[in-house]
């Protein structure tokens, strides 16, 4: 018998919550807000930096297909420019 019959056998009063239970996600709430904040973390870390529409155009898709990556490209940017301010 697998882990997952046992503790069902185990617990037979437990109950699975059904579909009239939950409450629906509103759709695309949560990529749209991550986008926005990976798009806003980058913003952030290139303010006063000349981009060409080139960098532009990968900076949106960057944001919108790779959250995390976009996220760690923006405090890998952030950090730079620190180090470069605490140099001068």
């Amino acid at each position: 018998m697998t882990d997952l019959a046992q503790a069902r056998q185990a617990r037979p009063d437990r109950r699975a919550p059904s579909p009239a239970s939950m409450r629906p996600r509103r759709p695309g709430a949560a990529a749209a807000s991550s986008r926005a904040s990976a798009r806003a973390a980058l913003d952030d870390a290139l303010s006063g930096v000349e981009l060409s529409p080139v960098d532009r155009r990968f900076l949106v898709r960057l944001s919108q297909w790779d959250k995390r990556s976009a996220a760690s490209v923006a405090a890998l940017i952030s950090r730079a420019r620190e180090s470069e301010r605490a140099e001068r």
